[in-house]
């Protein structure tokens, strides 16, 4: 698969909630890495120690950008995950099948005149 393609999901497939998932986290795992967990202190009014070198502007954005990454990963990505899985059973279940003797319709806003 194109890596192009995973980005130009369809938004509401399984597909697409996965990959959205997968985007969530790995935004949380480019912060944490970086050690955004360690500003956390600072909108409790505590500074972590060690000299950033950073305004405290920043660094509270930075703080407040991890404190929601946190929460989208706990809550969303779960839910985005499990209704992954939901919407494809639920496609599977809805799909019919083609019995092979007339090519199936397309669905079209503009009438081009049909087969």
């Amino acid at each position: 698969m194109e890596f192009k393609k995973i980005f130009k999901a369809p938004l509401f497939s399984p597909f697409g909630f996965i990959v959205r998932a997968v985007e969530i986290l790995a935004v949380y795992f480019i912060f944490t890495v970086f050690g955004a967990g360690k500003q956390m202190s600072i909108l409790l009014g505590t500074s972590f120690t060690g000299k950033h070198g950073i305004s405290s502007v920043l660094l509270k954005a930075i703080a407040a950008t991890y404190g929601l990454l946190q929460l989208a990963v706990y809550t969303f990505v779960p839910a985005l995950i499990i209704g992954a899985g939901i919407l494809f059973i639920f496609n599977k279940l809805t799909e019919k099948k083609d019995t092979g003797s007339r090519p199936p319709k397309r669905l079209s806003l503009l009438k081009t005149g049909g087969y």
